[in-house]
Order: structure tokens, then C-alpha cells, then sequence
């Protein structure tokens, strides 16, 4: 299944920390390129950092859901959860993009 492929992605964890901190909630499946073997791209990015942000107003990362959708233990979406937090604490607030794209 597509989506299980897209879950196990190598750099997904870190593409959802990076959508977290830009405020993305943009992705649809026509935003997501796959190339049929590995590799995925991340396109149209349109509506990141969408004003005004609040606390009260949560992103829906589609990434995220995705890969929780597919993570069906408990511990295994807690630890995700955990390195995503780390993730976002680890971005520079002077440097808007990660080395993955």
C-alpha cells in the first residue's frame, strides 16, 4: 500500500517536523510526487505560514496522520511524537529550510 511506503520514508519524520514549524497544512495527495521506486517530493507549499497562527488553531499535518494512521502500537506513536518534538526544537529560528529537499 502507497501509504505504508510513504510512512516508512526515510526523511518523513523529519519532513513532518519541518511542516510543524512552517505551519503546513497544505498537503493533499496532489502535493505528494512519488517516483514508483523510494523517493518522494513535497511540492506547493502555498499556504505555509498562513496568518494569523494561534495555539487554538492546530495544523492538520497529513504527514503526521499518515504515519500514526500506519504506526498501529501505541509506544511506536509515542516515540514518534517524541522525535518530532525534537526535531522542531533542533530548527534554527534564522534557518527556514532542512537539509532533505
Amino acid at each position: 500500500m502507497l501509504l505504508n511506503i510513504l510512512s516508512d520514508w526515510p526523511d518523513i519524520n523529519r519532513a513532518i517536523g519541518f511542516d510543524e514549524w512552517i505551519a503546513n497544512g497544505d498537503w493533499h495527495i496532489g502535493n505528494i510526487l512519488f517516483d514508483g521506486a523510494n523517493q518522494f517530493y513535497l511540492i506547493d507549499h502555498n499556504l505555509d505560514m498562513r496568518q494569523p497562527l494561534s495555539p487554538d488553531t492546530p495544523i492538520n499535518n497529513y504527514l503526521l496522520n499518515i504515519k500514526l494512521f500506519c504506526t498501529p502500537d501505541e509506544i511506536g506513536r509515542q516515540r514518534i511524537k517524541n522525535q518530532l518534538a525534537a526535531i522542531v526544537n533542533d530548527i534554527s529560528p534564522d534557518k527556514a529550510t532542512l537539509d532533505i529537499f
